[in-house]
């Protein structure tokens, strides 16, 4: 669920199995502070608590996982040549975090997002994982070198390096079976547990790119360009409200499966 940032900052602070955790504002507010000499453009996806109480002010809601992103401005884009057509993508840095999981999570990650807000992740040395301790703030040391990170060219390589790969169409037919293989055998692991891709994903990125004919990702002839391939993946996790924690490292994971 998208919110203004001005909303979010507003959540109240959490217990959960007698353990108080602090307000959306005192998590958010210095990621806020930290990113604004780089931009205003703040987008904020949310998930309420499954209860809210009601005080003399009306609703008090509470915010377990949040997930914000930075938006920096056009003249940090990193441009490619795609079938001399130029493509822009803008860098981004988030902060996601989760309070209602068997461990308290937050995370800080930069990658580059398309006009679609699609999430593009490169480099393991691009994500900063800690715990989330009760009635503590964030460590923030570590987002100044997300945002170094994030503002290098670490990603200009990887999306210049499949603008002319394409795969046929047969080729598809054969690797669909590798991929769901892909998604039951392979998890990302670190501070914040194992992930793993839904069997689902490569079936709805089958269908969207060879059999939905409405989809926009479905390409008439016998081969279909790697972009496209790679985006009906990563247009998924994007969109997979029900977990905003994990997106980076769903993004990693398909890039492993395509082999980029």
């Amino acid at each position: 669920m998208i919110e203004t940032l001005k909303t979010v900052l507003e959540g109240s602070a959490t217990a959960i199995k007698n353990k108080e955790y602090l307000s959306a504002k005192a998590y958010i507010e210095p990621f806020v502070e930290r990113l604004k000499p780089y931009t205003s453009n703040f987008i904020c996806n949310v998930k309420p608590a499954d209860q809210v109480s009601y005080d003399d002010k009306g609703v008090d809601t509470i915010y377990n996982k949040v997930l914000i992103m930075a938006v920096f401005p056009d003249d940090k884009d990193v441009s490619i040549n795609r079938n001399d057509k130029l493509v822009s993508y803008h860098r981004v840095v988030c902060m996601a975090y989760a309070l209602d999981v068997k461990t308290p999570i937050c995370k800080f990650y930069t990658g580059v997002v398309d006009s679609d807000l699609v999430f593009y992740a490169f480099g393991a040395d691009c994500i900063s994982v800690q715990k989330i301790e009760p009635d503590t703030p964030i460590n923030y040391t570590f987002l100044q070198t997300i945002i170094d990170n994030g503002l290098k060219d670490n990603c200009q390589f990887i999306l210049n390096q499949n603008v002319t790969r394409s795969i046929s169409k047969d080729k598809i037919i054969e690797n669909l079976g590798e991929w769901i293989d892909f998604t039951i055998k392979k998890e990302y692991i670190n501070d914040s547990g194992k992930i793993k891709l839904s069997t689902g994903f490569p079936i709805e990125a089958y269908k969207a790119l060879m059999i939905n004919r409405d989809s926009d990702y479905f390409v008439d002839g016998d081969e279909i360009p790697m972009p496209e391939i790679l985006k009906s993946f990563l247009y998924q996790v994007s969109c997979d409200d029900k977990d905003l924690i994990n997106r980076y490292e769903k993004t990693q994971l398909v890039n492993q499966l395509l082999k980029l």
